[in-house]
């Protein structure tokens, strides 16, 4: 009685954590791989290898983020150009057409 209660509470277990009791291999593969993971990710290379990554994705996020500030700069100083040209054609063609402005 005492062992079926056991099993009963051992399968409850193993069933919140998302394993299969019916299953002991599959148990055992999971619980492998989740040792040669945490072997994995406690080897210092590999923490330095991860610190790498993140430092180049973190670079690539600011080479973007410069070339969309560099693309609107860009943009903005093309637009106050054109205006700035268009005033200095319109103030041309009042000094030369006499007021007329478009000839």
């Amino acid at each position: 009685m005492a062992d079926d209660t056991a099993r009963a509470a051992v399968k409850e277990v193993l069933l919140s954590l998302g394993l299969d009791a019916e299953d002991p291999i599959e148990i055992q593969e999971q619980f492998a791989a989740l040792r040669a993971l945490l072997k994995m990710i406690s080897d210092p290379e590999f923490k330095k290898d991860m610190e790498a990554v993140r430092s180049w994705r973190e670079t690539q996020e600011r080479v973007r983020n410069a070339g969309i500030v560099a693309a609107v700069g860009t943009l903005v100083a093309a637009f106050f150009a054109g205006i700035g040209w268009a005033v200095r054609a319109a103030i041309l063609a009042l000094q030369h057409g006499g007021g007329r402005v478009g000839h």
